[in-house]
């Protein structure tokens, strides 16, 4: 019996254009009979999958036989197709395993660049993954399957474009071998872009009539920060008793591959908060961004937003306390506004009705959510040490 252990180096995150190493350990269980590996194999694929009820293709993949198990597919018996792979590396070659005995050995491949970020959605599948095959003499290959999680630097740096390093380079001392300079200069990009702080605000209406104004101090956000905002309703028309703000995504599905009846968005929401804003000036806003959601990005199947969704519960007039605006009449009595009569007697109390008249408003509001650096998403992921038993 053969125990395959594939435990990455790298770490479990990784951007496009960056090397990944990965450490195979390869040991005979058994304690009397020597095992050979006719050969070993390493890969980097990633498999598109996606629901046939939701999505269908012009042209479908070639399905493999029952003739061909004994070849390296990494994408063998899986559902969908490979975007894109990296060219198989031969790790082991007619190897043989003394009982007990163990062969350690490494692979680096860098991942590929102009495949989609790694995503999990209603309708689309994208999963990167490092496949190691080990086959016996004359024997079906048996699959290693370890995940990856991938994150496109996109527009920030293309990771094959040379990259002129900034750094001063000294003659008498090594070249560095920090990594990709490509990749540190878009982190570079992309932390500066992340961390600019501007000031935008977006006035609410309803028929002409001022609800809120909303700002954010940022125009980017990276995934695991937060969205973080104001909501002011010192100068608003209307009266707000409530409000619900989500972080949400929508994975739209591109008409032509879209069924007929199928759904064409799909949203998830990521967090939410809901405030009672009954008399209130203004309100905070903190929406955490899970490190472990997926950027916007953009694909020939679907494409993935990041929106704001704001549920308001207006009143019809204005409510206790609040001082009259212009479209409001000075005379409006509490009574208007279904909150029921002041007791004249100060010693008595005033209770509030169970129920009021309210008008519920919907809006969206589109945000820009680009990557992180990988040592930060990292915490996300599974264990690094993953192991096959044939």
């Amino acid at each position: 019996m053969i125990e395959v252990r594939g435990t990455l180096i790298s770490g479990g995150v990784h951007l496009a254009g960056e090397l990944v190493r990965i450490e195979v350990c390869f040991t005979n269980q058994s304690e009397t009979k020597t095992e050979t590996i006719a050969v070993a194999c390493a890969e980097i694929h990633c498999q598109c999958s996606y629901s046939e009820q939701k999505i269908r293709l012009a042209t479908k993949p070639r399905s493999r036989t029952a003739s061909d198990i004994t070849s390296f597919d990494p994408s063998l018996g899986e559902k969908g197709y490979a975007v894109l792979s990296t060219q198989a590396a031969i790790l082991l070659s007619n190897v043989s395993l003394e009982p007990l005995a163990s062969r350690t050995v490494y692979y680096c491949e860098y991942m590929p660049g102009g495949g989609p970020p790694s995503f999990r959605g209603s309708a689309v599948k994208y999963a990167y993954k490092l496949t190691v095959g080990v086959q016996r003499p004359n024997s079906r290959t048996h699959l290693l399957r370890v995940p990856l999680r991938v994150l496109d630097i996109g527009e920030f740096a293309h990771p094959n474009e040379p990259c002129a390093s900034e750094e001063p380079r000294n003659p008498f001392l090594s070249a560095p071998t920090s990594g990709n300079p490509c990749l540190v200069q878009a982190l570079d990009n992309l932390m500066n872009l992340t961390s600019r702080q501007r000031l935008t605000s977006t006035v609410i209406t309803r028929n002409k009539s001022t609800v809120a104004v909303f700002s954010l101090f940022k125009s980017m956000y990276r995934i695991g920060e937060e969205v973080v905002g104001i909501m002011d309703f010192s100068s608003a028309d209307l009266p707000c008793y409530s409000m619900t703000i989500y972080l949400r995504t929508k994975e739209k599905v591109v008409e032509e591959n879209r069924l007929p009846r199928a759904q064409a968005t799909y949203v998830e929401t990521h967090s939410s908060q809901r405030t009672i804003v009954l008399n209130c000036k203004s309100a905070h806003v903190t929406l955490p961004i899970p490190v472990q959601a997926t950027p916007a990005f953009s694909t020939s199947l679907m494409e993935l937003t990041w929106h704001l969704e704001f549920e308001f519960h207006l009143g019809t007039s204005v409510p206790l306390g609040m001082a009259p605006t212009n479209n409001t009449a000075e005379g409006s009595s509490v009574d208007d506004m279904n909150l029921g009569a002041l007791p004249e007697n100060r010693d008595e109390v005033w209770r509030s009705p169970e129920r009021i008249n309210t008008l519920t408003m919907l809006m969206s509001l589109p945000i820009i959510v680009v990557l992180t650096n990988p040592s930060q998403a990292t915490q996300s992921m599974s264990s690094p040490t993953h192991t096959l038993t044939f």
